[in-house]
Order: C-alpha cells, then sequence, then structure tokens
C-alpha cells in the first residue's frame, strides 16, 4: 500500500458508489507507472482526516469522483461552527 506523503494522484470518492470506478482508474494509473493513494487506502488505526489531508498536500493531481452521494458526504459539509 502507498504511503499518503508519497502519491502522485490521490482519488477521492464515495465508497458506497463509486469503488468500482475508482479501483479501475487505479489500475490503469497504476500500469502505466503512476502511484496512486485512495482515500480507503488508510491505514489501520490512523486518523483518516488527516491521511487524507497528507494525500492532498503531496499529489500532484487530486481526482475526486464526485456525485450526489460524494457531496452529501459529511467530509464534504462545513460545519457553521468552524
Amino acid at each position: 500500500m502507498i504511503n499518503p506523503d508519497d502519491c502522485d494522484v490521490m482519488i477521492s470518492l464515495n465508497c458506497r458508489t463509486m469503488l468500482p470506478t475508482a479501483q479501475r482508474i487505479r489500475t490503469f494509473l497504476e500500469e502505466n507507472g503512476v502511484k496512486v493513494w485512495l482515500c480507503v487506502n488508510m491505514a489501520a488505526g490512523a486518523d483518516f482526516r488527516d491521511e487524507i489531508i497528507s494525500a492532498v498536500d503531496s499529489c500532484e493531481v487530486f481526482l475526486p469522483l464526485i456525485n450526489e452521494a460524494w457531496c452529501e458526504s459529511k467530509e464534504c459539509k462545513v460545519s457553521e461552527q468552524e
């Protein structure tokens, strides 16, 4: 599994609706020498927000697979208290 700090492309997705698509994209990119990190590839016990932020900060390309489920996820919502 690739470290989020060492990826060329970070793919963000809604796991319920886009995982097969993300896996096909990752396979294609990796077969062409691109290091890919999916937001579902987090280490056990890791702080998922820290890993996602690290991957976004370090990647060359951020690829969000946007659909309604992705937009409605709580990770995409900004709290009014923040």
